[in-house]
């Protein structure tokens, strides 16, 4: 559970918080007094919603508060300004709840679900990979014993396995273990291979498995505090500072490079990637990703949605492997070796585009917002693509209608600027005129 979620969790509790600490409505509206400084309540105009999320509303103000702003109101707090520690306030808040009697799950520490992950992690690696397991991994091309050293591993024993879990609830607590879901019967089982991820500092913090029988194939641990999935990758240790990152899907992928000695892999463990998982890319260094998603509809649909909504906001150079149909990374690795991997084309993002969309505008839109590494190859890669298409699209068409394309933009955000200035001089004029 994340901060924002044990936040949302807590509202559940705002009434009751906000009566432990002496708000209360007037009785003849069930209204209140508005807890924002800046507003000057003479009549109470806030009211509790119960509905959709619990939260206050002030109809003179017209602002929204939850628990965390009546903690703020009560301990004097409640300033424009104000930096709080969010988890020192949620935790004070679920203490006194509890003290109070309520039935409050505790905020868990980070510490102990790393210690928790840690233990897990040792466990399913302390022996190698044997059975439908090896074999497995084996058949994808990928060694169980450097596979083992990348934190994959298995349960041997189902009734070792309980005993062991038995005692790490113990160690840190039922409710700690159920709320990361670390005792999740179709990830922790002997018919699963398990793999562990890592944050960038290269601490165990979560797991998923394959199930070798039965759906869903993959399931993973729950988000919490030190783990958000699509923040953070399978992979996200080895890639952090790396210029170039090439983008996979499933964690097979992932390993597949790794085992072979290439390790500027991360595998997103899903169709899309997040925008959360790029910035984080792009803060720590990487110029370029190269998308290199499963080559089916959900693989292709998906690197066309990451690159056209988060490329040009993030301003990373994208460009998109070409693997041939129903061949997955892992496969041509092993069929093919790295070489053979990088035979296929990258086809730069604009191009991939214009071939996934078949339309001139919003690669010349796209275009002229992200960045662009080489943009005479870039074009005639979107010029080959048109021909392709019976489109007639020449490097120097494509100059002169990416122009136009920029020029175009420009004069409406000129145009935009000068018409906000316009208003603002009329309204700076109408001032002074009552004020003369």
């Amino acid at each position: 559970m994340t901060l924002a979620d044990y936040r949302k969790y807590l509202n559940r509790f705002l009434l009751e918080y906000a009566e432990l600490n002496h708000l209360h409505p007037e009785q003849s509206e069930r209204k209140y007094y508005c807890i924002n400084p800046s507003h000057n309540d003479i009549v109470p105009s806030m009211v509790y919603y119960a509905e959709d999320e619990p939260h206050f509303y002030c109809h003179g103000c017209n602002h929204y508060f939850d628990i965390v702003d009546v903690y703020k109101y009560v301990t004097k707090k409640f300033k424009p300004n104000d930096e709080i520690n969010i988890k020192e306030a949620l935790k004070e808040i679920a203490n006194q709840l509890q003290k109070a009697g309520y039935n409050v799950k505790p905020f868990f520490d980070d510490k102990k679900i790393y210690a928790a992950a840690q233990d897990i992690y040792k466990y399913i690696t302390r022996y190698p990979l044997k059975g439908p397991q090896k074999d497995f991994l084996k058949e994808k091309g990928i060694d169980p014993e450097r596979a083992r050293a990348e934190g994959v591993g298995m349960i041997h024993n189902y009734k070792n396995w309980m005993r062991f879990l038995y005692n790490l609830k113990q160690k840190y607590g039922e409710d700690l273990i159920a709320d990361a879901k670390f005792d999740n019967k179709l990830i922790f089982n002997t018919d699963t291979i398990i793999y562990t991820y890592f944050d960038a500092n290269h601490k165990p913090v979560a797991f998923a498995a394959r199930r070798l029988e039965g759906d869903p194939k993959y399931v993973n641990t729950g988000t919490t505090s030190i783990f958000q999935k699509k923040k953070m990758g399978y992979g996200i240790h080895k890639v952090i500072g790396q210029r170039t990152v090439y983008l996979v899907e499933g964690y097979n992928d992932a390993l597949a490079f790794w085992v072979r000695g290439y390790y500027n892999i991360l595998a997103v463990a899903s169709a899309s990637v997040s925008f959360e998982l790029l910035q984080l890319l792009k803060n720590n260094g990487t110029e370029r990703v190269v998308f290199t998603l499963d080559p089916d509809e959900a693989g292709l649909r998906g690197a066309l949605e990451s690159i056209r909504k988060y490329i040009p906001k993030i301003q990373l150079y994208a460009t998109v492997k070409i693997l041939p149909a129903h061949k997955d990374p892992d496969e041509i690795l092993r069929d093919e070796g790295i070489n053979g991997f990088y035979k296929y084309k990258n086809l730069p993002a604009a191009a991939f585009i214009l071939r996934m969309t078949g339309s001139i505008q919003q690669t010349l839109e796209f275009l002229i917002t992200a960045p662009v590494k080489d943009l005479q190859a870039t074009l005639e890669a979107i010029s080959e693509e048109g021909t392709q298409m019976n489109l007639d699209l020449s490097p120097e068409k494509l100059k002169i209608n990416l122009m136009q394309k920029y020029l175009t933009k420009e004069i409406e955000k000129l145009n935009k600027t000068i018409g906000e200035a316009q208003t603002r001089m009329k309204q700076i004029t109408s001032f002074l005129e009552k004020l003369l």
